[in-house]
């Protein structure tokens, strides 16, 4: 018991230097391409939704402009399950209108990560891609958030955002599942 203590001290501790981190970089303003004023600095973006799709990135940075300097990027952490038995052949494009369960859906990193690689570096210079593909209540979680720096090392800028903020989200998520 006292190892799990320690283990997961040691994992908040990480967690908390990582979004300390992510918000210092996100403290600086990257110079837009032509000059001009940038007007705000997002707070934060989710590349991808529930069912894994969304824009990409490079379309992204053009509705973004030269008015908005940096933004902190994430995939949603995740996966609406598609069940048959609960919506039939109709897919699900939204965890409110199913009662299928979700589940964590750690390639999420992979895509935001991939995503972020393909831009040049002036266009990499406004985003802070951050670690969101893991069941925070998982004591492996730090294993993932290690793997997933070892094999994009120096893609990502912090950890987060990976409460969930509805009753409902949380009450159909299934526990133990991971994708």
């Amino acid at each position: 018991m006292r190892e799990r203590s320690v283990l997961l001290a040691c994992w908040l501790s990480i967690v908390a230097n990582c979004i300390a981190t992510g918000l210092d970089a996100q403290a600086t303003t990257a110079p837009s391409s032509n000059g001009s004023r940038v007007v705000l600095n997002d707070a934060h973006f989710h590349l991808t939704n529930y069912v894994q799709r969304g824009i990409a990135l490079p379309e992204f940075l053009r509705m973004m402009g030269d008015s908005v300097g940096r933004v902190a990027l994430f995939g949603i952490p995740l996966q609406q399950e598609w069940l048959y038995s609960v919506s039939g052949a109709r897919a699900p494009t939204y965890y409110l209108n199913t009662d299928a369960p979700l589940y964590y859906y750690s390639f999420t990193d992979a895509v935001i990560a991939t995503e972020y690689l393909s831009l040049p570096p002036r266009d990499r210079a406004r985003f802070d891609p951050m670690i969101t593909g893991f069941n925070p209540a998982d004591m492996y979680a730090a294993d993932h958030i290690r793997r997933v720096l070892e094999t994009f090392p120096g893609v990502f800028t912090g950890i987060g955002e990976f409460s969930l903020h509805r009753s409902s989200c949380r009450r159909r998520r299934s526990p133990g599942r991971r994708a």
